[in-house]
């Protein structure tokens, strides 16, 4: 069985029946923190109507919606320390590269932590809110044609041919040096 990593704030590495490791969180993040966090980073006046609402979560990340007045303004994702630092600044390098060399949509960074050594505790990072629904939730109940053809999939699959011909010329994950 793997041992169990270095204890960071808020993970609990539990073992798995297949000899592996999975995340826990053991703390939820403080919302009211959330909101401080959103009004600074988003030029937020203290007293605009700022909502904080949960929306997903995934192995390593929760994600909530900070909502101004009745429009959604950003979406704050907020990771579990499974690889300190590390994992905060590749996905925003990797979102700046796709963004920059690329016509696939990705949300811009508005601002990111990527330290847990801050008043939530975690690292964080807040993007353009972009509505819409999961790959998951569309690809249920189509056919291959339609997912390719009528969804609109076909031009995004073109546009990763393009990017397979231009390789990176390393492994591992991007950062800001990465070009």
């Amino acid at each position: 069985m793997p041992t169990t990593p270095n204890p960071q704030h808020g993970l609990l590495w539990n073992p798995t029946i297949w000899g592996t490791l999975e995340p826990t969180w053991t703390i939820e993040p403080n919302i009211d923190i959330i909101l401080k966090i959103a009004q600074r980073e988003l030029n937020i006046p203290n007293n605009a109507q700022c909502d904080i609402r949960f929306l997903a979560s995934g192995a390593f990340n929760k994600a909530y919606t900070i909502s101004v007045g009745t429009a959604i303004r950003a979406a704050m994702r907020i990771s579990l320390p499974v690889d300190p630092h590390f994992k905060t600044m590749s996905e925003a390098a990797t979102i700046a590269y796709v963004r920059h060399h690329t016509s696939i949509p990705a949300p811009a960074v508005l601002a990111c932590d990527a330290s847990n050594a801050n008043e939530l505790g975690f690292e964080w990072m807040i993007e353009e809110y972009v509505p819409g629904r999961s790959l998951e939730e569309a690809w249920r109940g189509m056919s291959w044609l339609n997912n390719v053809e009528k969804k609109g999939f076909s031009p995004s699959l073109q546009e990763l041919a393009r990017r397979h011909q231009r390789r990176l010329d390393n492994l591992g994950m991007m950062d800001d040096e990465s070009e």
